[in-house]
C-alpha cells in the first residue's frame, strides 16, 4: 500500500498524515495502558481494602478464598491475561489503526490525481486540441484505475 500513489503525493499531505497517525498511535497506547493500570490499581485496593484481589477469575477455588495461594492464582491470572491483551492490543489492532489512516491518506491522493487529471484536460481542451485531451484524459484514467485497484487489493 506504500508505494501506491507514491508518485503523486503532496509533500504537506504526507506530513499531515505522518502527525495523524503519530496522535493516534499515542492516544491508544495511553488508553490501552492507562485502562489496564487503573484495573490492576483496583485489583490492589480492593486486596489492601480486606477483599481478595479482583480479577476476571475471583472464584478460584472459592470466592470467599483470601488464602496467599488464591491471591497469587489471580495475580498471576491477571498477569498472564495483561501480556495477552497487550500483545493483541498492540500487534493486531495498532497495525490495523495505522493502516486505515494510510488507506485514507492514499484515497485522499487517488481523488486530488482525478481532480488534477480533470483540470489537465479541460485546460487542455480550451485550446482545441480536443485529440490530445482526449488522448491525456484515457492515459491518466488508465493509469488512476491500476493505482486503485492497487489500492482497494
Amino acid at each position: 500500500m506504500v508505494h501506491v500513489c507514491k508518485d503523486y503525493e503532496e509533500k504537506s499531505l504526507q506530513e499531515e498524515k505522518y502527525r495523524i497517525i503519530k496522535i493516534n498511535v499515542i492516544a491508544y497506547f495511553v488508553t490501552v495502558y492507562g485502562s489496564a493500570i487503573c484495573f490492576i490499581g483496583e485489583g490492589l485496593r480492593k486486596m489492601f481494602e480486606g477483599s481478595h484481589f479482583v480479577t476476571v477469575v475471583t472464584y478460584y477455588p472459592s470466592f470467599e478464598d483470601d488464602s496467599f495461594q488464591a491471591a497469587l492464582f489471580r495475580i498471576y491470572n491477571t498477569i498472564v491475561l495483561f501480556m495477552m491483551l497487550m500483545t493483541m492490543i498492540m500487534s493486531v489492532d495498532t497495525f490495523t489503526m495505522v493502516n486505515l489512516i494510510m488507506f485514507k491518506y492514499k484515497i485522499i491522493t487517488l481523488r486530488k490525481y482525478f481532480e488534477k487529471l480533470n483540470d489537465d484536460f479541460n485546460k487542455i481542451n480550451e485550446t482545441g486540441d480536443t485529440r490530445l485531451a482526449a488522448e491525456t484524459l484515457k492515459n491518466g484514467l488508465i493509469e488512476g484505475f491500476k493505482m486503485h485497484v492497487e489500492l482497494v487489493r
